[in-house]
């Protein structure tokens, strides 16, 4: 029997960033290279990336990279890797590949590497391909996205199952087609050594995901609620079953329909073209006429962090395309990710301060991934020797071991591992590993990426030798000015508190009031990063004029 190992570089004890490596006799194999995006925890930091030193220390190892599921948590760390991965073959699905391509051709990508050299490998569900000294066998799982992915992994003797999300359903939709069934058939030759998979909703619900996931009878309800004014709905770009969903009502109702995303219109047509959507007869409009209809459904997509930045944008209107209407109903149609409720909240307050109906969805709406009973049938139907559980904090892993004890799976059998723990297989059994990968988190700045000392360390220092300061503006659109009674600039730990620091803050206040209104009024447009930039170097400059000090200052516009 082969020797195997397994190890992650992120993804355990934690809910993004996973990246996992399979070494099988000396070859090494990834599976995911994911990103994390640190909402409101860590400041100066806009992304975290798995340890990618590991994988350039390794790339002439490594034979393939799996990505099953082609959303953002999976491939975002992909830019910041490319020269070490650019040879090396990444093997997806047809709709993953469009994906890929999409994301990697828009102009932003640009800055990183033109990405042309990429290996990315669009390989057919249930046709066996050979890599290396492993035969893979591609199946398909029901997800949010289509065309998602699971991977047996054979060496010949024994098998490894990979499964990122997935849900146990009955549904005929092409579209999210599983062929979780033919497992047993597919695996019957060799015994199945492990199975590794994401934890999902094992905490959140005991039952079946299906059909806690559907949203449809929501949707119809508030359009008829609406009657048929414009509704726009947020949902992150990899919830295809979401999108989908408002395009069979679209169709159904005969309302405009307008995909405001240009990679997710990208999607739109592999999706039709590979007849997952009968779009016939459906209403689709351009961009450009997104402000021109008072019925239909927008869809307004994106990644995590960008969603909710592209929201705040409408809501503020500052954003390029979209104008809101006091008519519009608007909907976060997506379930908040760790990280994101203070997102969330000042969201919901954006929209309500504009007077304009905003709603969420249903807290009985599941996410599509496994919850306690679709793990319970997945392990009874493959029954693997060993399980590692992914994507989950350490809580989540212990429910999910629990919930396995019910169908008789051994506690002991579930192996619970941090980012670096060595798991080992020799002669079909598991042997702890003694020593750990050494690795950690890598940062992304807007210098690009940085080591933990030039970053985190770098900005505590300046904390403790100059403070932070906050200037929080509020904007009263009627009056195309700041509002002075509710501006607020607040130092910490700049100088020590007295008479003239008082009198000097509440100058400064008063002057940075000023330059704000005037940088509006000289302003064709109003544009929030011009004025926080034209705020930030003015307080910055003063401080250091006055005490020499070089504060954070961090400015806000509500």
């Amino acid at each position: 029997m082969s020797k195997i190992t397994f190890f992650s570089l992120g993804g355990m004890d934690e809910n993004e960033k996973s990246c996992y490596v399979l070494e099988i006799e000396g070859d090494y194999y990834l599976i995911n290279l994911g990103i994390s995006v640190p909402v409101y925890k860590v400041l100066g930091i806009k992304k975290i990336i798995p340890y990618m030193e590991w994988v350039k220390k390794n790339e002439r190892s490594i034979k393939g990279i799996f990505i099953g599921n082609a959303s953002h948590r999976n491939i975002g760390a992909i830019q910041y890797c490319y020269n070490y991965i650019k040879n090396i073959p990444i093997y997806t699905s047809k709709l993953g590949a469009v994906i890929l391509k999409a994301h990697f051709n828009k102009k932003s990508m640009q800055k990183y590497a033109d990405f042309k050299s990429l290996q990315i490998k669009a390989v057919d569900p249930l046709k066996p391909f050979n890599l290396g000294k492993i035969k893979v066998t591609p199946f398909r799982v029901a997800t949010a996205l289509p065309d998602t992915y699971g991977f047996i992994i054979s060496t010949g003797e024994e098998n490894i199952i990979y499964i990122d999300e997935f849900i146990i359903t009955n549904g005929n939709s092409k579209a999210f087609i599983s062929d979780i069934n033919k497992l047993p058939l597919l695996t019957y030759k060799q015994k199945n050594l492990l199975l590794i998979n994401n934890v999902g909703n094992v905490d959140k619900y005991n039952g079946f995901t299906s059909p806690n996931y559907k949203t449809k009878s929501f949707y119809q309800d508030l359009i008829t609620r609406g009657n048929g004014k414009r509704l726009i709905v947020a949902c992150y770009y990899h919830d295809v079953h979401t999108f989908l969903t408002l395009a069979q009502i679209a169709k159904e109702r005969q309302i405009p329909f307008i995909i405001y995303n240009p990679v997710f219109i990208s999607m739109f047509n592999e999706i039709t073209n590979n007849k997952y959507f009968d779009s016939t007869n459906l209403p689709l409009l351009p961009i450009n006429k997104i402000n021109e209809i008072e019925k239909g459904i927008v869809v307004v997509s994106s990644t995590p962090d960008r969603l909710f930045n592209k929201l705040l944008s409408i809501s503020n209107d500052e954003d390029d395309i979209l104008a809101l209407k006091k008519s519009d109903t608007v909907v976060l149609g997506f379930k908040v990710e760790s990280g994101f409720e203070k997102a969330q909240a000042e969201l919901l307050d954006a929209f309500a301060q504009i007077n304009i109906n905003v709603t969420t969805i249903p807290k009985t709406v599941l996410s599509m991934e496994a919850s306690e009973e679709d793990h319970k049938f997945l392990v009874s139907l493959v029954k693997p020797d060993y399980i590692i559980p992914t994507l989950g904090m350490y809580y989540q892993m212990v429910k999910y071991a629990n919930n396995l004890k019910e169908i008789g799976f051994k506690p002991e059998n579930v192996i619970t591992m941090y980012n670096g723990d060595i798991a080992n297989f020799n002669r079909g059994y598991y042997i702890p590993g003694k020593k750990r990968v050494d690795i950690h988190d890598m940062y992304i700045g807007s210098q690009g990426v940085l080591s933990e000392g030039s970053n985190i360390f770098q900005e505590r220092r300046i904390m403790s030798e100059s403070g932070i300061i906050f200037c929080n503006l509020k904007y009263l659109d009627k009056n195309s000015s700041f509002d002075k009674d509710n501006f607020e600039l607040l130092p910490y730990a700049v100088v020590p508190d007295g008479f003239e620091t008082k009198a000097f803050f509440e100058k400064l206040k008063d002057d940075v009031h000023t330059l704000a209104n005037n940088a509006v009024k000289d302003a064709k447009k109003f544009d929030s990063k011009e004025i926080k930039t034209v705020v930030k170097k003015y307080i910055s400059k003063q401080v250091d004029k006055f005490y020499e000090k070089n504060p954070i200052v961090i400015v806000s516009i509500c």
